[in-house]
């Protein structure tokens, strides 16, 4: 009775086929069936009874072979049924996967859970499993049986929270969900957490996908991948949101092969004041990339769909270009908001959150289950395995941590107590932990993160998080303080900008020795990507040429609207980038970094020397972000020799106005910025000379 009321959460003890003495009992059920008869693989029709007057028939066969079967079902209607039993198949999740999932380290659970296309005894079918702590009972539901959640109830794994079903001639293709009946008597039907794609309208099905048809052509590519020699390699990324691939696919591969990028990082969705171009701004107002029908096994733009995304990456690997992803708060918070949903548990919130965050739209994900952290697991690990990812860049966790911090403060904890550092370090836990559990997936993939001090959280005021914390170890750590820097110097008033060039330069000083990730292009209010200068006077390619001067490896953003002058540019300044070991090897690797004059407070000129480990083919950078034209400016310069003019933005191609010549230039004997050298040039005004020096 518990079967034919919907409560049965292990149908498969009394379905399918049952061996006892002296033969087989073989039963099936379906609550609108008037006579069921089975039919055997020799095709002799055995009737079958019916159970108690319900919907329930059984048959026993006198015999205890093991042979396929059908069973054929009439209706009061006089249509007829023939199908395959699907309680006669065995189940796939082991009870130590479970135990593991429970513990949150099942990195490949993402290999049994959702809907498998799969062919087993020769019968071709769709394997469904999910966890659901708090279900009653769970219906795999859908086109194929007329969305009813009476017909094929799940069997529950012994001992855990997982229901599986292997249902036959069910094909990719068609449509699904799940309805659980929770232990409160409630029925409602959920999209699957674990399926590769949706529908995209709201309370959309599931799509069963079948994604090993694929045939990748890159295994000398991930076989040979590595993170080793990374500080020494001229790593340039180029960053592209997830519609920009699709529009056209052609003309993004050759912008990004144009700028010598050897990574491309695949962003969620466009941020606010993101400028894209007026085609994919048209697209992307017919399709919200934030619709809650995305689920996180999926890419985030239905136009990527699963081939045509790995068909793009796959090309990326041919063309030695490794892809990323961008991992959010905003997207593990999405998967974690949406798993809890299914499952019917609240989220672990410290009360003094839960008692201030009211309406908010907050999560705190950072202390949750074990459970909820497997699940975010199993994405990245698929995100590896399925679609071949070669790394994951997180980003916005700083942010979501002094989100934190304030909503702890409105509550009554002060900076700096037991309880708020408490709660700060299991974020910086939970960051370490899931860098370490990629790691551990795959050690050549690349992890790149935020290095969160107090500093980064509140410009160093007193009491906040401070260095007794374990900041997770990324490969490389995003640098946003060089670039703020650089933003607030722009939009100083020009009579203020002579005193305020410490804004440039006070960042790279207080920067660690860590590799570091630079956005090399930044959309500054009013300017645009590469459009126009700021306040100060600084024109976009100064930006750009002072930017690649800096320590780091550099992130390109791809926009359509890019000045082309400002990229024909910025090419020249990647081309130097790969060329001159001076700009790409990292202090880890034994480039340096020195300052010539970061403190021209009359001028507003600055300049510093890159320098590679082998000590040949050293860069002088002389940036005029003043307003003045200087003639006969000299520099200090750390050894006799010629110096000569590699790049400068001043050249009409760039968009600078030619006024002057940039020639080759010798050191002479004439002390200068505390060095035994100096040479003597001009600079035009807004301009930035690379010189190249022995």
């Amino acid at each position: 009775m518990d079967l034919v009321y919907g409560n049965c959460e292990s149908p498969g003890d009394l379905l399918g086929r049952h061996f006892v003495r002296n033969g087989q009992v073989i039963a099936a059920f379906h609550p609108e069936a008037s006579s069921m008869e089975l039919i055997d693989d020799t095709g002799k029709v055995y009737p079958m009874d019916m159970v108690e007057r319900q919907p329930i028939f059984a048959v026993f066969l006198q015999n205890r072979r093991h042979f396929p079967y059908r069973i054929r079902m009439s209706f009061s209607d006089g249509n007829t049924f023939v199908s395959r039993d699907p309680y006669t198949f065995d189940g796939q999740i082991l009870p130590e996967e479970a135990k593991l999932f429970s513990e949150g380290v099942w990195k490949e659970a993402a290999q049994k859970l959702g809907s498998h296309p799969d062919t087993v005894a020769g019968v071709e079918g769709t394997r469904f499993a999910v966890w659901a702590p708090n279900a009653r009972r769970v219906s795999v539901v859908g086109d194929f049986n007329y969305w009813n959640g009476m017909i094929y109830p799940m069997q529950r794994v012994a001992g855990t929270d997982f229901f599986e079903l292997f249902l036959p001639d069910v094909h990719p293709g068609q449509l699904y969900k799940y309805e659980i009946k929770n232990r409160q008597g409630d029925v409602y039907q959920k999209r699957d957490p674990f399926a590769l794609m949706n529908e995209m309208k709201e309370n959309g099905a599931s799509i069963i996908l079948n994604m090993g048809l694929f045939n990748w052509d890159d295994r000398r590519w991930t076989a040979s991948r590595t993170i080793r020699g990374l500080p020494a390699r001229p790593v340039s990324i180029c960053e592209i949101y997830f519609p920009e691939i699709m529009y056209p696919e052609e003309e993004v591969r050759e912008t990004v092969l144009a700028m010598g990028s050897t990574h491309i990082l695949l962003k969620n969705r466009p941020e606010g004041g993101k400028v894209l171009s007026e085609e994919l701004s048209g697209v992307l107002e017919k399709e919200d990339l934030q619709a809650n029908q995305k689920g996180i096994f999926e890419p985030a733009y239905s136009m990527s769909a699963p081939d045509r995304l790995r068909l793009f990456i796959d090309r990326c690997h041919r063309n030695h270009i490794s892809v990323l992803m961008e991992i959010t708060p905003d997207y593990l918070e999405k998967g974690a908001s949406y798993l809890r949903e299914f499952a019917g548990i609240r989220a672990n919130v410290p009360e003094v959150l839960e008692s201030v965050s009211g309406d908010r739209a907050f999560t705190y994900f950072f202390d949750e289950g074990k459970e909820i952290y497997n699940y975010i697991l199993t994405c990245l690990a698929f995100w590896i395995k399925a679609y071949h990812v070669d790394g994951f860049v997180l980003d916005g966790f700083r942010r979501k941590i002094l989100q934190i911090c304030r909503l702890a403060e409105s509550g009554g904890l002060l900076p700096g107590s037991e309880k708020m550092d408490a709660l700060l370090e299991k974020g910086y836990e939970y960051l370490g932990r899931l860098r370490e559990s990629i790691r551990e997936i795959d050690s050549s993939v690349l992890v790149a993160g935020e290095r969160i001090t107090a500093d980064s959280l509140l410009e160093g005021q007193s009491g906040w998080p401070g260095e007794h914390f374990s900041y997770p170890d990324f490969d490389l750590y995003w640098d946003d303080e060089i670039l703020a820097g650089l933003d607030r110097f722009m939009w100083t008033e020009p009579d203020k900008q002579a005193a305020s060039v410490s804004l440039l330069t006070m960042p790279v000083m207080r920067a660690g020795r860590h590799d570091k990730l630079i956005r090399i292009n930044e959309e500054w209010e009013g300017g645009g990507f590469g459009n126009g200068a700021g306040r100060a006077g600084m024109t976009a390619t100064s930006a750009y040429a002072f930017l690649m001067g800096m320590p780091g490896k550099k992130v390109w953003s791809l926009n359509p609207n890019e000045n082309a002058l400002s990229r024909r540019f910025a090419q020249d300044l990647f081309s130097l980038y790969r060329e001159m070991p001076a700009l790409h090897e990292s202090y880890e690797a034994g480039g340096r970094f020195e300052w010539i004059n970061a403190q021209d407070g009359v001028t507003g000129i600055i300049s510093f020397i890159r320098t590679a480990v082998h000590g040949r083919d050293s860069l002088l950078f002389v940036c005029n972000f003043g307003t003045r034209d200087q003639n006969g400016y000299r520099v200090g310069v750390p050894k006799r020799g010629i110096y000569q003019p590699v790049l400068t933005n001043s050249e009409p191609e760039y968009g600078g106005n030619g006024s002057l010549a940039y020639e080759a230039v010798e050191a002479e004997s004439i002390p200068q910025d505390l060095r035994d050298y100096s040479i003597r040039i001009s600079l035009a005004a807004k301009t930035v000379v690379i010189y190249r020096f022995d």
